[in-house]
């Protein structure tokens, strides 16, 4: 795939350090494929992803995103027979050792870890047009498969903090026999 990103920065001497600022960042990625080792058999084919309006603030945690979207996007995920997903064999190996890796070299990490301070995320419009989804499971005697297509999920106003109402539309085709779509709002706490 294809990455660009434009952001702007700002960085002061302060008390307990250097303070970083980032503002109006945009990330742009663009035929973006993860292919599976063994088969290059491809998992997700992202032609398109946008986020615009990114702005963090280091030392007061918090990162603020406009808007993220994206189009066109076809995911293949299969649950296995012993229950574990795809994705878990993809990315399980990596994510330990990284996780074994930064526990040893990420001492900005864990001072942020030690703040007792949770990053605060706010996003303002999450937007996913035209996605397909196959998922088949593999646990069955039969094999169950599930084909989402014309997927569309509009999501608003959402928070770290998961207070308040998060404005959701949400449409698809499943199996190309039937749909399924919900508008309104969702509380995430409680769900």
């Amino acid at each position: 795939g294809r990455a660009g990103l434009q952001i702007d920065y700002d960085l002061t001497s302060a008390d307990s350090g250097v303070a970083v600022l980032l503002h109006n960042g945009a990330l742009a990625l663009q035929q973006l494929a993860v292919v599976e080792k063994n088969s290059g058999k491809p998992l997700i084919d992202l032609p398109e992803l946008a986020v615009d309006g990114i702005g963090v603030d280091v030392e007061g945690q918090t990162v603020n995103v406009a808007a993220l979207t994206s189009r066109n996007a076809a995911i293949q995920a299969w649950l296995q027979a012993d229950g574990t997903v795809n994705y878990q064999a993809l990315f399980g190996e990596d994510a330990a050792a990284a996780t074994a890796g930064s526990a040893q070299t990420g001492a900005g990490a864990a001072a942020a870890a030690e703040s007792g301070k949770p990053w605060s995320v706010r996003l303002g419009e999450l937007a996913l047009h035209d996605y397909q989804v196959h998922f088949t499971d593999f646990s069955q005697a039969k094999p169950a498969e599930f084909k989402l297509s014309e997927l569309n999920c509009k999501l608003q106003n959402f928070s770290s903090d998961l207070a308040g109402k998060v404005p959701v539309q949400f449409s698809t085709r499943l199996n190309q026999t039937g749909s399924l779509a919900f508008n309104g709002d969702m509380l995430l706490q409680p769900f």
